[in-house]
Parts: C-alpha cells; sequence; structure tokens
C-alpha cells in the first residue's frame, strides 16, 4: 500500500540536520513524517519488522470466558519535544496490530494521523497527553473482532513490574475500516475522548461525555483548512480530500457555528442535558474557536470544566476577554454577512463594528471594514 511504500522511501532519506531518533528494542526502520531535508520536521514513527515474542496483550478483556487479546505487531509514533532537556524525538504513541497487513498497510496511517493531532494539541493549544499515563503514551488497539466502530477507556494495564495506569483507544472491525472520511472521524473521535476537556454530564442518549464529538469538528475542520493550505497531504488523512471534508463540516459544523454566531448563544439552552444543549454547546465551542486566540480558547475550555458545561463556557469566555485590555477577533469573511454575537465582557467596548445591543457579557454587533477588536476594561 501506499503508507509502507512512502515509509520505505523516507526510511532511506539523509536528514542529518534532525535529532538522533530514539533506539528501539526490536528490528525495525524509522519514517520522519514531513519534508525530511528541513530541520523543523516535528514527527516520526518506527515501523516494528519482527513480531513481539511474547504478544503485547490488550488491557481490556473480550469474549466468553473473558480472556486479553494479543496483538504481536508493533509501530511507535514519535512527537519532537524540545524542552529543558534537549530537543528530541519522545513516544507519544503505540499502535498494535493483531495481523501484519494491519500493521503494514493501515498502521502507518493510523499513527500518522494521530501525530497530526497530537501536534495540534501542542502547538495550537500548548497541552500534551496525561503524564499519569505510561509517560504522555496512548495505546491504540486495531482489532480483527468486535462491532465496527471504537472506543477510548482510561484503564490498568498489567505487566511484569506491575499494574500502570494507560490511556486506550480500540478500532473495532478493521476489515470495515476503509471510508476515508469514517476513518478520519472515527480516529478524530476517539482522540477528543483520550486528550480533550473531559465535559461530562449530558443524558440525551448520544453520549455522555462530550469531547469525543468535539474532537471530530474541531480537528477535521482543522485537518480540513490545513490541506486546503497545502501544510497537510491527503496521506495524513487516510486520503480524504477537502472536497470530503467540507461536505462532513457542512452537514455537522456549519449549521451550528452560523447559530451560535448569528442567532447568539442561549444560556438557557447550554444549561440543559440532551443533545441539543450539546449541540448548542459545540455550536459556541467552534464559533469561539473561529474567533479567539488559541489560547484564551483553551483557557476558557479549561474554565468550563464542569456537570453543565454549555453554560459554564458561555459564562467563562466574557470573563476571560473582559478582563483582557485587547483581544483581536479573527472574524471569518463568511460571519459579516449579518451581526453578530461576540464576547465583551460587560464593561467591554468593541472596535471595527457597532455595539447593536448586549446579554449580560455577550453583544450582538454590525461588523465594520476591517479587524474587530474587543477592548477590556481589566481590574487593575
Amino acid at each position: 500500500m501506499f503508507v509502507a511504500a512512502l515509509a520505505l522511501a523516507l526510511a532511506q532519506s539523509q536528514v542529518p540536520d534532525l535529532p538522533k531518533p530514539p533506539e528501539e528494542k526490536i528490528t525495525g526502520y524509522w519514517v520522519y513524517v514531513g519534508n525530511p531535508d528541513k530541520s523543523d520536521t516535528r514527527v516520526g514513527y518506527f515501523i516494528g519488522t519482527q513480531k513481539l515474542d511474547p504478544p503485547k496483550l490488550s488491557p481490556k478483556e473480550f469474549g466468553e470466558p473473558p480472556s486479553r487479546a494479543e496483538f504481536p505487531w508493533i509501530l511507535g509514533g514519535y512527537g519532537r519535544v524540545k524542552d529543558a532537556e534537549g530537543d528530541g524525538f519522545q513516544k507519544r504513541f503505540n499502535v498494535y496490530s493483531q495481523a501484519s497487513k494491519t500493521h503494514l498497510d493501515l498502521a502507518p496511517g493510523v499513527t500518522r494521523l494521530l501525530l497530526r493531532l497530537w501536534d495540534i494539541n501542542r502547538r495550537r493549544y500548548n497541552f500534551e497527553h496525561g503524564a499519569d499515563y505510561r509517560n504522555r503514551q496512548v495505546d491504540v488497539y486495531l482489532t480483527y473482532f468486535g462491532k465496527a466502530g471504537g472506543e477510548q477507556l482510561f484503564d490498568e494495564d498489567k505487566e511484569p513490574s506491575g499494574y500502570v495506569k494507560v490511556n486506550t483507544i480500540y478500532i473495532y472491525d478493521v476489515p470495515s475500516f476503509t471510508d476515508p472520511i469514517e476513518m478520519v472521524r472515527e480516529t478524530a473521535h476517539e482522540y477528543g475522548h483520550a486528550t480533550l476537556w473531559p465535559f461530562g454530564g449530558y443524558t440525551g442518549g448520544t453520549e455522555e461525555w462530550a469531547n469525543g464529538y468535539l474532537g471530530e469538528r474541531l480537528y477535521m475542520r482543522i485537518l480540513r483548512n490545513e490541506l486546503a493550505a497545502g501544510r497537510l497531504e491527503t496521506i495524513d488523512t487516510y486520503g480524504a480530500t477537502v472536497a470530503q471534508l467540507d461536505k462532513y463540516l457542512a452537514t455537522n459544523v456549519k449549521p451550528l457555528v452560523e447559530e451560535a454566531a448569528w442567532v447568539g448563544p442561549r444560556p438557557n439552552l447550554l444549561a440543559g442535558k440532551d443533545d441539543s444543549a450539546m449541540n448548542g454547546f459545540f455550536g459556541l465551542a467552534m464559533w469561539m474557536e473561529d474567533v479567539l486566540p488559541p489560547s484564551m480558547w483553551s483557557r476558557a475550555m479549561k474554565m468550563a470544566l464542569g456537570q453543565t458545561p454549555g453554560t459554564s463556557f458561555y459564562d467563562a469566555v466574557p470573563v476571560l476577554v473582559g478582563s483582557s485590555e485587547r483581544t483581536v477577533f479573527s472574524v471569518p469573511d463568511w460571519a459579516r454577512k449579518k451581526p453578530l454575537w461576540l464576547p465583551l465582557g460587560p464593561k467591554g467596548r468593541v472596535q471595527g463594528g457597532e455595539i447593536i445591543r448586549r446579554e449580560g457579557g455577550w453583544a450582538l454587533v454590525k461588523p465594520g471594514v476591517g479587524a474587530m477588536s474587543a477592548v477590556g476594561a481589566p481590574q487593575r
């Protein structure tokens, strides 16, 4: 498959300026993702070419009687981290397969996409995998059994030295894992559960935890924009194209974001626990991800943790904007067609637009020409 061919080609490239790759305990080869001639290459993976002996056992038990499944193949995903200890590649993913075909044909693509999502988290939002789980590593199991789909679990793994806490993702029935958009959606969904803020308490019947659906919407939009800008290639997204991602976003993201932007955030709706409340939260969160600086958006998401994430987020954003001397909004062109809702804080002003009315810390603003920004009233 094309992924395996690319891996071999890149493995043979000379990369003199990059940090020395970590050494694995098994035979295999190292693949840099990106331009191998540039020293700012940020991710790569190691493909093992021999079976694990003994095979890796899944933390979760399956079947009757319950038993741990065997995974004899491993692929390690590494991210480049520059910190106080230096500049080097650190393992962030272990991707286990039950068959050599899965290991060679599917696992590199899974790892490549996950590394791109890890890179988004780190570079855009400045956060990492949880330190409590196997040295910030996420373990991924590609299985031939189970109902098609995925699952994320925080679990314990039995090792010779004892039990360790692990952050795990399972992709079930890999022979059915073939549609590019569904593959991206499922991977982004489970990675959202694994890494994004744990917004819970929903009882509408879809999912109790909102970070999976938030992850697929957030990551698929960013991946689409990165593809359109030429910073990623379709090999990073299982072959999914900008047009295919646009179709998903038009159905699952665009209507929710437009409602948040033009109708406005509705605290009564956001205070609910059903699917409508969850969708209202998604729309508001994605609209704010559009307009706020990424660091401020990430802070607001962290502040919103609790049993009513929609209401908490609705309250948190104006507080952050209002306490800042100036917040420059990145308002997309499509949103300027109508008056739009922006967080200003209770005493904040807007430049580049005209306030029509206020509701709490939010304001309906008629856009002007050029950049728009909030001028806050920070406490001294």
